[in-house]
């Protein structure tokens, strides 16, 4: 019986085998163009969020730069602030010596 049966048998799994093995190849070829395609989105997203992130710091820098010197302007400013005050003291006090 194998004598007779077992070269078609063998011939037909064969070829059942190779069937298998381009539907199985063919598949991969398929993921492996998904992951690709996965791959190049997650890297565009990624230098996209990456030039975003540069661009927020950048303007974080940006303010606390101005806050800083926002902060040193406030500063100064009330040091003039004091001395005129001392100034107004002063005048206010020539004044009333001088009528008197």
């Amino acid at each position: 019986m194998l004598a007779t049966y077992g070269p078609n048998a063998w011939l037909i799994r064969n070829y059942q085998l190779n069937a298998e093995l381009k539907e199985l190849q063919e598949t991969l070829t398929v993921l492996k163009e998904k992951v690709t395609d996965v791959n190049r989105s997650r890297r565009v997203f990624q230098e996209e969020t990456g030039t975003h992130l540069t661009r927020l710091e950048t303007r974080w820098q940006d303010l606390v730069g101005s806050t800083v010197q926002l902060e040193l302007a406030c500063h100064a400013l009330e040091g003039e602030v004091k001395g005129l005050r001392r100034k107004e003291v002063e005048l206010r006090e020539e004044v009333a010596a001088l009528e008197q």
